[in-house]
């Protein structure tokens, strides 16, 4: 099928007023019509009632509903992550693709998915309100965190996080129904000095044209390994937390964010996920190391 006909599928369905994940799915089945013009109509029905996405286009390994859901839902977002300080970093463009590179299976596939992130780069608006109140109704918490966590990741690509990124992930992690406190947990994995992650906030950008309020003014501090602030927020907790509610926070946090939760969005978010439960388990032994805790 033609890279024409790929995109129109796309720009056509977001033109028709349904919802915008609606939009998402009508993209994928719009670039289908070729394919199924030569199939049985039997055929066609029985991939729809298979869950709504059938097995063309994309790989039969992405035909798990939610693993689709998320995988568009957040090339969208991540669009709008890039678009949000006014230009776009080579380096946000190349943890986008790295992740599409891991999370599609095919080259087609590949291709597919880069050629939706160019159709969302060069709208003019991205309805994120939209996309991620769509996503909060079709995935459950524990995938919406994966999702910010990916978010997050773009915006640090390049070693800081721009305060309208910042304002941006933020918001959409409010529409998504994360509290402040795991969002938190979440950002502090990218902040905290570490192996697992590059960047160390070495760049600081400006502070003009963002259409959301910042939230707190010391939001991108960088926490360095001497201190074991990073570890209570990493747990969702302060310092003024007793002995007790330490244990308590790691088995929450644990239960929340363990990578068998996320286990059928495939490959590439597992791994991502496991790199934080890994933080959230130095974190645990960081405080009880401080505090003497057996």
């Amino acid at each position: 099928m033609s890279a024409c006909k790929w995109v129109g599928g796309v720009l056509g369905f977001m033109l028709l007023g349904g919802s915008p994940l609606g939009a998402l799915i009508g993209w994928w089945l719009g670039s289908k019509l070729d394919e199924a013009a030569n199939d049985d109509t039997q055929k066609l029905n029985d991939s729809n009632r298979q869950g709504g996405w059938g097995d063309r286009g994309f790989s039969s390994q992405n035909k798990n509903a939610s693993q689709f859901t998320f995988q568009m839902g957040l090339l969208a977002l991540m669009a709008a992550v890039m678009k949000a300080d006014g230009e776009q970093k080579r380096s946000e463009l190349d943890k986008i693709k790295e992740f599409i590179v891991k999370a599609f299976p095919t080259e087609k596939d590949q291709k597919n998915a880069l050629m939706m992130l160019k159709s969302f780069l060069s709208k003019n608006h991205i309805d994120v309100d939209g996309i991620a109140t769509e996503i909060r109704r079709n995935l459950d918490i524990a995938k919406r965190r994966e999702l910010v966590h990916f978010l997050l990741g773009v915006g640090y690509s390049d070693g800081d996080l721009d305060y309208r990124e910042e304002n941006l992930i933020r918001h959409i992690s409010v529409l998504l129904g994360l509290p402040t406190r795991e969002y938190e947990a979440i950002k502090i994995t990218f902040q905290h000095t570490n192996s697992d992650y590059r960047g160390s906030q070495q760049q600081n950008y400006g502070n003009q044209g963002s259409s959301y309020q910042r939230s707190n003014n010391n939001s991108n501090t960088t926490y360095h390994t001497e201190s074991t602030d990073w570890a209570y927020t990493q747990l969702g907790i302060t310092k003024a937390a007793t002995d007790e509610d330490v244990k308590k926070a790691y088995r929450s946090m644990a239960k929340k964010f363990h990578p068998d939760r996320v286990a059928n969005l495939g490959e590439a978010v597992v791994k991502e996920a496991n790199i934080r439960f890994r933080k959230i388990n130095e974190a645990y032994e960081t405080i009880k190391k401080e505090r003497g805790i057996s």
